[in-house]
């Protein structure tokens, strides 16, 4: 049997420090293969300080829509606050095309501002399901020739330089490493895949602001084990990014 070539991505780099430092830890550690930084968040000036002084190069863009402040107007994604729709409340908005546009270009180029080259593109809560969304960052994904995370485990509509994997959330929430373990494990006959985690320490900001906290230091806790280590190696499994994968593994 083909060894499962694995990505293994850490969503939510730059929302807080504990938030960075733990992504970091498991980076450095060879546990997680990628990260994705939120643009916008209290702790980006910090995790992108972090990205440099480890010389992590698998980082791609977290694209936030639903938490925090726009960089632009953005009159259509934002209530009367200034901040972002919350998550319940964007989907039953209208957005408008050119609003997500210039929000996300903003969002990318203050990504590219610091130096950095994406790995690949995903969003926060997976708001590029919205097919307006979905379609303005595909045209973005062909501009750069950054690969999109699939978030519906399916391939989207209309052309784009985008990799197709199969996305299971399914560590989210359910911490132990035997969870972690079954999702390798149903999914061993796939070429590849990728699996999201949210490591994190609980800090400050987190514990205010995040409904997912202590469940973040059990994530980390995990993926640093000696035992989540010796499973991926029991099982073969070869941890990759979406940037060491070729253009056949992608296919």
């Amino acid at each position: 049997m083909t060894p499962l070539k694995l990505i293994l991505n850490a969503d939510d780099f730059g929302l807080c420090p504990g938030v960075n430092y733990a992504i970091t830890d498991c980076l450095d550690n060879g546990r997680i293969s990628s990260a994705t930084m939120m643009m916008n968040m209290p702790g980006t000036d910090h995790a992108v300080k972090l990205a440099k002084t480890h010389k992590l190069k698998a980082i791609g863009v977290h694209f936030v829509l639903t938490a925090g402040i726009p960089f632009t107007e953005a009159a259509s994604l934002r209530g009367p606050d200034g901040r972002f729709f919350s998550q319940a409340e964007f989907w039953g908005k209208k957005l408008e095309v050119q609003d997500i546009r210039e929000e996300l270009q903003a969002q990318l180029v203050a990504f590219l501002k610091e130096g950095l080259k994406p790995s690949h593109f995903d969003s926060h809560h997976h708001v590029h399901r919205h097919p307006l969304v979905w379609e303005v960052l595909k045209e973005m994904a062909d501009t750069v020739g950054a690969p999109i995370r699939d978030p519906l485990n399916n391939e989207l509509p209309g052309q784009s330089s985008y990799v197709k994997c199969r996305l299971n959330q399914e560590f989210y929430g359910k911490l132990s490493l035997k969870s972690l373990t079954e999702i390798l494990e149903k999914n061993e006959n796939e070429e590849w895949l990728e699996v999201m985690c949210h490591p994190g320490y609980a800090d400050a900001f987190l514990l205010k602001s995040s409904s997912y906290t202590l469940e973040r230091v059990r994530e980390t806790e995990i993926l640093l084990s000696e035992e989540f280590g010796e499973m991926l190696a029991e099982k073969r499994v070869i941890v990759k990014t979406y940037t060491s994968l070729t253009m056949e593994e992608m296919a």
